[in-house]
């Protein structure tokens, strides 16, 4: 009996010990996986290499081949990373549930957009760089990430437009109108610091450029 107990001892001290290393791992994996989508979304996929994220991560070259087969695949980890701050990142979430208006609803898409951009800015960034290189990494982001956020805007857009609450204009491109509205702002600062002596980072003026583009584009949507 007293050998058992030492053995079930023993055993639940090796459990223990596997399930606070399996933590432990989950957490590097996934602090390593946040800088990478800091820097791919600043510097793009060619201008970071992995000894970059692993330096800005705090760990070694071979803990990050340990953690991802290789750079691909932490890019790609790197952007569920970024999906799941869009999908959390937010205070709109309960509301936007609760809601069944579609119209207010897609009012409350947007804000939350807005909110995300403002505090998260890694989605523009993705947007833009990746939009405008397109190819297979584009293809992946779309078909993985993006399409299913795009596919609630387009839901509701449809409703709207279904029941004459907006204009019958395509909705597809309604959806890409309040995207680059409520995105782009964020991703032009430098060059409207240098233009107009305006600050984008600055929460007043992200919040009246919210504000603004909400009333222009709600009302502009009205349908007569």
């Amino acid at each position: 009996m007293g050998g058992g107990k030492r053995r079930d001892g023993f055993v639940t001290e090796k459990l223990t010990h596997r399930v606070h290393s399996d933590a432990k791992e989950a957490d590097t994996a996934t602090r390593i996986a946040r800088v990478a989508m800091t820097l791919f979304s600043q510097h793009g996929y060619d201008g970071v290499s992995t000894t970059d994220i692993a330096r800005a991560s705090g760990v070694s070259q071979p803990a990050i081949h340990y953690h991802f087969s290789d750079k691909k695949t932490l890019w790609q980890q790197s952007m569920r990373e970024l999906a799941a701050v869009v999908s959390t990142g937010h205070s709109y979430i309960d509301r936007i549930l609760e809601e069944e208006d579609p119209c207010e609803r897609l009012k409350l898409q947007c804000a939350a957009l807005l909110d995300i951009n403002d505090n998260r800015q890694e989605l523009g960034r993705v947007l833009m760089l990746e939009g405008v290189a397109g190819g297979e990494r584009l293809e992946w982001l779309v078909k993985e990430i993006f399409m299913p956020f795009y596919s609630v805007f387009l839901d509701d857009v449809r409703e709207c437009v279904k029941h004459g609450i907006i204009r019958d204009y395509e909705p597809e491109k309604i959806v890409v109108m309040l995207h680059v509205a409520l995105v782009m702002y964020q991703n032009l600062a430098p060059l409207i610091r240098i233009a107009f002596d305006q600050d984008p980072s600055d929460p007043a003026e992200a919040r009246k450029y919210g504000e603004m583009v909400m009333e222009v584009l709600m009302k502009g949507l009205q349908a007569d």
